[in-house]
């Protein structure tokens, strides 16, 4: 079961967090240049998840989402 966010401030926080963190295994990963459609593809997705905490998303599905961003980008 998924809570409604009641803190923005602190699901702002964690998003950013893992944007940053994702941000910068794409800048590690900037070097192959098969990575150069993945970081626009990337840059979207965030894009997308940080218009899902401005529209009140719920909490545990969009951090989630971003955790497994971050795990495909560390596995790739």
């Amino acid at each position: 079961m998924t809570k409604k966010v009641t803190d923005t401030f602190d699901l702002k926080r964690e998003i950013l967090d893992l944007k940053y963190e994702v941000d910068n295994l794409l800048i590690e990963r900037s070097t192959c240049s098969a990575a150069i459609a993945e970081e626009e593809q990337m840059k979207l997705l965030i894009k997308y998840c940080e218009e899902g905490y401005q529209l009140n998303a719920e909490h545990d599905n969009w951090l989630s989402f971003l955790k497994l961003l971050k795990t495909i980008a560390c596995e790739n």
